[in-house]
């Protein structure tokens, strides 16, 4: 983003744009669909758009990815469910490690700016002033967060390879995705926390994983 007002602040919108992208590169399916966090949610409404088009999405893919109401712990710790084994690293660092008191006072002081910055960087724009560089990532994220909340998806029947990071999520092993996916489920949890999730060793993984199940698409 260059600091002007975001165009599209609802995920109905945002995906209609990516629909539109994706297809003036490749017209015709079948599509895989995914996207890490709220790019996950895009992702999911972008199948509904693409199938009124005539085409055909074989396969979503969600990368640590809450469905629009989930409401479960974010907190740092570790619940493992036990389906799948997870893939971890011999020290995830101290960042993915349980949080004392120092690191919950700088989570909730960082939460905090990140709240004001947003709503500084939102007024800016509103007005027409372009969003300094600095607020710039609070305001595009906090928007996307916004737009997640107000998203009300419906049922979607699609396969779905869901990756979970056991580092963030306390509550809820699917993170809320199954009232709104019909078809096969696959969890993978992978011992790490949302951020280190795309970085390696952890997206090399995924890499692999991925490269299976699209080899079995294809048979």
């Amino acid at each position: 983003r260059n600091g002007e007002k975001m165009a599209s602040t609802k995920i109905e919108a945002i995906a209609e744009r990516y629909v539109n992208e994706l297809m003036k590169v490749r017209p015709e399916g079948p599509y895989i669909i995914g996207g890490y966090s709220i790019g996950g949610v895009i992702a999911q409404a972008m199948i509904a758009l693409i199938r009124q088009r005539g085409q055909e999405v074989v396969l979503l893919v969600l990368i640590d990815t809450e469905s629009p109401d989930y409401t479960g712990n974010r907190l740092k710790g570790r619940k493992v469910f036990g389906t799948t084994k997870p893939f971890s690293q011999p020290d995830p660092g101290g960042e993915a490690k349980g949080a004392g008191l120092p690191q919950r006072i700088r989570e909730f002081l960082g939460a905090r700016w990140f709240n004001y910055s947003y709503y500084i960087g939102a007024t800016l724009a509103a007005i027409g002033i372009r969003v300094p560089l600095q607020l710039r990532n609070p305001y595009i994220m906090g928007t996307y967060r916004r737009a997640r909340e107000a998203y009300h998806p419906g049922m979607t029947e699609i396969n779905t390879v869901l990756l979970r990071a056991t580092l963030n999520n306390l509550d809820s092993h699917d993170l809320g995705w199954r009232r709104f996916l019909k078809g096969d489920l696959h969890i993978l949890e992978l011992d790490t926390d949302h951020n280190h999730i795309i970085k390696e060793p952890f997206i090399g993984y995924i890499a692999g994983q991925l490269t299976g199940h699209f080899r079995t698409l294809n048979g």
